[in-house]
């Protein structure tokens, strides 16, 4: 499997890969990162799958907005000059307002296509996600995945968890070139994983809960969110996720002992993993997928 290019990010494994040192920042170390570089109003990242709760726990308490993509990010990056040209015009500007500005130059973006020279290359047929997250409201984060888990837990909900196994919208695959079908694609949408357990489960408990983070989601966590077009060979349609990923049990029936050598950090040692049960609940629906 391809390692990721140079610049990129690759979810909880880590961001700013160097192809001629190998060496690149592990999600780990990205909380250190923030502290020494002190408080920032906004973190917009233009790299790969970074708006995932793992990465953005890290850094929770060193920033005031988080903004980025749950899936891949084009190498153009944002429009720059029209964000300048946004925050010169209204330097009070809100959160809120801020996310009405990128929601609708992405859409206008996809829409146009993108020109290399003389070349313009549509851009209709590609997924793409955009959102803004709080930080402040990750340290509520544990409370509603421990809830939600626990339900679907104590309830013994293994059907409605292989449903949300299989159906839920994962984003790009740890070797995107060989695995069309998603299978080595632990990277999913929260808010759609919750919705699918929760609508296929038993136990109106596990109902409340998933439609309790749900709710934490969509009110709570994410101000402004976008999903452009989709995954059409996987039958993912990207308007319906909802801002945030988070890592899941694979859909690969068996997983390959190489895929352990991937991750350096161990996903028990994330802080996410530290301050929830999350961990523990990807094992029991890691259980539950492959019994």
């Amino acid at each position: 499997m391809d390692q990721a290019p140079s610049g990129t990010g690759t979810a909880n494994k880590g961001i700013l890969f160097d192809d001629e040192t190998k060496n690149y920042l592990r999600t780990a170390q990205m909380k250190e990162m923030m502290r020494q570089i002190g408080y920032t109003d906004i973190v917009m990242q233009n790299a790969c799958l970074q708006q995932m709760a793992e990465v953005l726990y890290e850094m929770k308490d060193y920033a005031g907005l988080f903004v980025g993509s749950e899936e891949t990010m084009l190498a153009q990056g944002f429009d720059y000059t029209g964000l300048l040209k946004f925050m010169n015009a209204n330097p009070a500007f809100t959160h809120e307002q801020l996310g009405e500005h990128l929601v609708a130059w992405y859409k206008a973006f996809y829409a146009g296509g993108m020109n290399i020279g003389p070349i313009s290359m549509p851009l209709d047929d590609m997924g793409a996600t955009l959102s803004l997250v709080r930080p402040a409201a990750l340290g509520e984060l544990p409370g509603y995945l421990d809830a939600f888990a626990a339900a679907a837990m104590r309830n013994n909900e293994t059907e409605a968890a292989k449903a949300a196994v299989d159906r839920v919208i994962r984003f790009t695959s740890l070797d995107p070139a060989n695995d069309k079908k998603k299978l080595i694609a632990a990277y999913a949408d929260l808010y759609d994983f919750a919705s699918i357990l929760g609508d296929n489960a038993r136990s109106q408990e596990t109902k409340q809960a998933a439609q309790n983070l749900m709710s934490f989601i969509k009110t709570g966590l994410v101000i402004r969110n976008v999903g452009i077009n989709g995954d059409k060979a996987n039958g993912y349609d990207y308007t319906k996720v909802g801002g945030i990923a988070i890592n899941t049990t694979m859909k690969i029936k068996t997983v390959p002992p190489q895929l352990e050598a991937i991750f350096e950090t161990k996903y028990n040692e994330l802080s996410l993993s530290k301050a929830s049960q999350w961990d523990e609940f990807v094992t029991w629906t890691d259980a539950a997928w492959r019994n």
